[in-house]
């Protein structure tokens, strides 16, 4: 703690980290390639094909991810193409080949409680959770539940850029967590280390130039009373990470779910809860997933 405070970071220093691209991560170009591409209305699936298959390590990756027991797919993937057209669809080939090129950036730690394998595995069961949700949400036509999963997967991204960029500080703040089981880790973020992964998470998105959508996502997630644009998507995934802090999965605050976003999407907490259920019977597979997308 050397800043003259009594955190290890401060929110002036987060900033000035990303005014000045200090230790920054750089996005991927195929990452970068993808942002263009789901912004075209009309996807040709032969560009998304040679696109993945141009980095050879998220090519792979995906095939894997195709492969896993949670598909359900019974034959044998032999390349994109193959895990695209039986397994994934376009619109998930692209969230989750998105999330790859985007943790590749990434080399703070590996364990830990907030380390990578940490918060892929909880973003992997956020993003499985919230696609079920948003497809049970009758009243927002524009909401689209593969959207709902690429935001769930990258919704905690704040992590890993604060691991990155402030390693030491990082490392710390780590294992702060593991000593102190029984705060909540919002708490820790706070009181410890100083800064948010919410704030990281925006400023990141604002760096690479991301769609607006992205920022306002990872700043506004754990703000059941947010208001304004994408809002849909920031409550699901509260409502994913409240449920999932039931079983003592992920940062949630409170695992009590706002009675008046429950009545907003016309949802019932007995529905929510046996989605749960369901997902967490998923655990291996899930796990499995997760795996693909450490970098």
């Amino acid at each position: 703690m050397t800043n003259g405070s009594d955190t290890l970071l401060t929110n002036e220093e987060l900033k000035s980290s990303f005014k000045k691209s200090q230790d920054l991560p750089v996005m991927h170009e195929v990452g970068s390639q993808l942002i263009a591409l789901k912004g075209q209305e009309d996807i040709d699936i032969r560009e998304l094909v040679e696109l993945i298959e141009s980095d050879p390590v998220i090519s792979a990756k995906i095939i894997s991810y195709a492969a896993s027991p949670f598909f359900g797919y019974q034959g044998k993937l032999e390349n994109i193409q193959e895990a695209i057209h039986h397994v994934l669809g376009v619109d998930m080939s692209m969230n989750v080949a998105l999330s790859m090129a985007v943790g590749s950036q990434f080399k703070g730690p590996l364990k830990g409680p907030v380390g990578a394998r940490s918060i892929w595995g909880h973003s992997v069961y956020c993003a499985v959770l919230s696609q079920a949700i948003a497809s049970k949400i009758t009243n927002q036509p524009d909401l689209n539940p593969k959207t709902a999963y690429l935001y769930g997967l990258l919704h905690n991204i704040g992590f890993l850029a604060l691991g990155h960029m402030f390693s030491d500080e990082f490392s710390t703040f780590n294992k702060a967590i593991s000593a102190k089981k029984e705060v909540p880790l919002r708490v820790l973020e706070k009181k410890v280390l100083g800064v948010t992964h919410t704030s990281a998470g925006s400023l990141l998105m604002k760096s690479w130039s991301m769609p607006k959508e992205y920022s306002i996502i990872m700043k506004t997630h754990h703000n059941s009373e947010y208001t304004g644009p994408h809002q849909i998507y920031s409550h699901i995934s509260y409502i994913a990470n409240a449920l999932l802090k039931t079983v003592d999965v992920g940062d949630a605050s409170s695992v009590s779910l706002p009675t008046h976003l429950l009545e907003e999407y016309k949802l019932t907490e007995n529905q929510l809860h046996d989605m749960l259920k369901i997902v967490v019977q998923w655990q291996e597979n899930i796990d499995h997933l997760a795996q693909q997308l450490v970098a």
